[in-house]
């Protein structure tokens, strides 16, 4: 009977941890064809509210290198961005021709 019982427990606490790691949702994915910044909660690794420098440089930038672009984004100079900040930024457009 002892025997019986471990697989059984083992199944049943696998299964719940399944499905409870499955309500977290899918990871956040820019859309295919997608042009412009990425959406904030990706960036924004630990969900914390708050982008640091370590979260920006883990996703390539167009031009530029991630320092610069971090303070500009930083618009108080704090070392952190929110997600105000992130919003409020509008990147510089195309070179003139």
């Amino acid at each position: 009977m002892k025997r019986f019982r471990l697989p059984v427990i083992l199944s049943i606490t696998l299964g719940i941890l399944g499905a409870v790691q499955g309500c977290a949702g899918p990871e956040p994915r820019p859309p295919e064809g997608r042009r412009g910044p990425p959406p904030f909660s990706l960036l924004d690794q630990n969900q914390d509210g708050y982008l640091y420098l370590d979260e920006f440089r883990q996703h390539p930038i167009p031009q530029g290198t991630h320092e610069q672009i971090f303070r500009e984004l930083d618009a108080n100079g704090d070392g952190v961005v929110t997600r105000e900040e992130y919003d409020s930024h509008r990147p510089p457009g195309p070179p003139p021709a």
